[in-house]
């Protein structure tokens, strides 16, 4: 099966569930869509997919994951769709908020419309839901999120090296770096983290920076070129940042009023300020420290088998682990093991 006819059968379902759960007279759906290659087609397949079952959709274009949620949350939608590359194994269907939809909230009956052929009927021709566009949404979102982050810290000096990887988050930053007077930005376009891991050295850069395809994830490298942990990103943000919710494998939240979600714009900001406040190198922040768990869920895989087995070009960072890492999981294993033990003795 085709990832676009996939994608049209996921948006009959999801407008079959909206439509039987929400009896509202004017629903508002948004659909986002990333750069990869598959999401256009598979994108005006979905919202084809959603008309023709009677849902009005709100068509967001080309933005980021992360602005897929703040545009959903900000505005009071009743949910939406974010489709990538990898549509049936990465897409975000969400509720209102932002909420990603799980299998207690959603999935499980979405599965069991597709699987059992549970569709509402098609409308006819005449009664196709329309499609509307929302524009200057990045424009938006920088005033709410950027401007007054910026306004509230100076900055000293420095100079960044961005790769945005072609993707999403590129726009977002761009946008950013045009209010920051300070920052020398370095932007690059390439597919792996390797290019910036060589120039942040090499060009004596202070940080690097690389971000994935749909712009939701993060990845920051001292200037030494090493990567920096997530962990140590997060303690940092969370001194300048009361609404800092957590963090999980570069995805960095915060609660906003209207949700929780990634906010790239204002995590850059931050580590910026408290960079600047330092005084020092990014090598020398501190390790090991504890962060809050994430309140938000990872997507639920759909339904659908895996179509599009695209390298995450990620997966070689997040995976590398030092010898130390290795002997605490051991430590933990063995107090485990004890724990246990210790309790079966005690309940003889």
């Amino acid at each position: 099966m085709k990832t676009e006819e996939e994608a049209y059968i996921l948006g009959r379902a999801y407008a079959t569930l909206v439509l039987r759960e929400l009896d509202e007279p004017s629903l508002r759906i948004a659909v986002g869509g990333d750069k990869e290659a598959t999401s256009q087609t598979a994108k005006e397949a979905l919202i084809k997919g959603m008309t023709e079952t009677g849902l009005a959709v709100l068509d967001l274009g080309l933005v980021s994951t992360p602005t897929f949620y703040y545009t959903v949350a900000a505005n009071r939608y009743h949910g939406g769709v974010m489709v990538t590359g990898r549509l049936m194994t990465d897409c975000k269907i969400v509720r209102k908020e932002a909420e990603l939809m799980t299998a207690e909230s959603g999935w499980d009956e979405l599965h069991e419309i597709m699987q059992k052929n549970l569709f509402a009927p098609e409308v006819a021709e005449a009664q196709i839901a329309s499609v509307s566009h929302l524009p200057n949404i990045v424009d938006t979102q920088m005033m709410q999120q950027g401007a007054i982050a910026l306004s509230e810290h100076g900055l000293r000096p420095m100079k960044i090296i961005i790769d945005t990887g072609n993707g999403m988050g590129g726009p977002e930053l761009q946008e950013l770096f045009k209010r920051v007077q300070k920052v020398q930005v370095t932007w690059l376009d390439t597919a792996n983290t390797d290019t910036v891991q060589k120039m942040v050295p090499d060009e004596k850069a202070d940080f690097g920076i690389a971000v994935d395809s749909d712009g939701d994830q993060l990845v920051f490298f001292d200037e030494r070129g090493n990567s920096v942990a997530h962990e140590v990103i997060a303690e940092c943000i969370k001194k300048f940042e009361p609404i800092y919710a957590g963090a999980f494998l570069g995805h960095h939240l915060f609660k906003f009023e209207h949700g929780t979600f990634e906010s790239p714009v204002l995590l850059v900001i931050r580590f910026i300020q408290y960079i600047s406040s330092t005084k020092g190198p990014v090598s020398a922040l501190p390790i090991g420290l504890q962060i809050p768990d994430a309140p938000r869920v990872s997507p639920v895989p759909t339904p659908f088998s895996v179509i599009n087995k695209t390298p995450y070009r990620f997966h070689a960072v997040w995976t590398k682990r030092s010898p130390l890492d290795y002997v605490w999981y051991l430590a933990i294993a063995l107090f485990a093991i004890f724990v246990v033990f210790a309790s079966n003795r005690f309940s003889m």
